[in-house]
């Protein structure tokens, strides 16, 4: 922490500090001197079921002046957090478990679905409202209240790692690409007709039931392929892995 903060800012100018080990009262001190204003705690997942020393370092903390609490993801229930928070006096800070590039693998190895739409994970939202006590302060936070930039700059960096040639890449993160549909001979066909127009390899793709290719190659052979019973569109979508598509427009 910048001990010149408060100086630059002011002394209303709130700082808060989120952490995964519990202070003791001598760094609580420090803290309080360099001019902390609020604490959340992060007890890792595996101290939830016991979490020792949780309810006496938020009470330390708000004797000496702190805003004190935690700060969990909400996906299991959390009961000794949330005696602890009680028993404190302190707060308690939900956040929708969120999927990102460093995570998806192992969230969805643990069994949870992203949500159609935004980063947030099935049930999340559901599995918070059990902490809606009357008897402890709560905030929830879910997932798409959260800086649209920041998750722009997510997706684009996804995309950015995982796009292809025939990927267009747009602003928002998501990406575009054209598809073209139908049976497997008619597909047969199409693609007959796109290696007979000598289309690079690498900007186009044969998938189960579909071809995708970039779109502005799709968008100029569309009257080379109209005697192909096939449907032609051009999609753009979340980079994920069959990510949601946010538009969908035929040819």
């Amino acid at each position: 922490m910048h001990p010149g903060l408060k100086e630059e800012f002011g002394s209303e100018h709130h700082i808060h500090l989120y952490t995964g080990i519990l202070p003791n009262r001598s760094v609580l001190e420090r803290l309080v001197r360099a001019g902390l204003d609020e604490i959340r705690i992060h007890p890792p997942d595996e101290e939830w079921s016991d979490p020792v020393g949780l309810r006496g370092v938020l009470e330390e903390a708000k004797a000496l002046g702190l805003q004190a609490g935690v700060e969990i993801p909400a996906y299991k229930p959390a009961p000794q957090i949330v005696q602890a928070v009680r028993e404190a006096d302190a707060f308690l800070n939900l956040n929708e478990l969120e999927f990102s590039e460093t995570n998806f693998s192992r969230l969805r190895d643990e069994g949870f679905l992203p949500l159609d739409l935004g980063c947030g994970a099935e049930g999340s939202e559901e599995m918070a409202r059990g902490y809606l006590l009357d008897d402890i302060k709560v905030h929830y936070c879910p997932s798409r209240f959260k800086d649209a930039v920041q998750l722009r700059e997510r997706l684009r960096r996804r995309a950015e790692r995982t796009s292809r040639p025939l990927d267009y890449i747009t602003e928002e993160g998501t990406i575009i690409h054209g598809i073209i549909e139908g049976k497997k001979d008619d597909l047969k066909s199409a693609l007959g007709i796109i290696d007979g127009l000598e289309v690079p390899a690498e900007m186009y793709s044969c998938l189960e039931g579909r071809i995708e290719i970039a779109a502005w190659i799709l968008e100029e052979i569309c009257p080379d392929l109209e005697g192909c019973k096939c449907d032609f569109c051009i999609i753009e979508k979340y980079p994920l892995p069959d990510g949601p598509v946010v538009e969908r427009i035929p040819l």
